[in-house]
């Protein structure tokens, strides 16, 4: 978690140094990019079940599910570090009421 933690902050460093925008033109920016990267992961997700059209079923590589899930990890993390929220602590907040809760995420 540490070094993916570390990546983020990187990755907003060079946000900032890179992009001459205004800190809302950057989150949204960047949430139109989890879009983007969640729209990759649901084709990937598709393409596994094999409910993907046939030219495009052609097109599946296993890894590529493994790489647009991590895209949507961390961009969304990106978005979590621009509008300052601890993401460790949250995640562990989040966990925490799961549990509590009787890990009822899918219902």
């Amino acid at each position: 978690m540490k070094e993916l933690l570390g990546f983020i902050n990187e990755e907003k460093i060079k946000l900032d140094e890179k992009v001459d925008i205004s800190e809302k033109e950057k989150i949204l920016t960047q949430v139109a990019k989890i879009s983007e990267e969640l729209g990759e992961f649901i084709n990937e997700i598709l393409l596994n079940l094999s409910l993907a059209r046939d030219e495009k079923l052609q097109e599946l590589d296993k890894k590529n599910i493994n790489n647009e899930f991590a895209d949507v990890i961390i961009s969304s993390m990106i978005v979590a570090k621009l509008l300052n929220i601890d993401i460790e602590s949250a995640l562990e907040n989040r966990i925490k009421i799961l549990k509590e809760r009787g890990n009822r995420w899918y219902q």
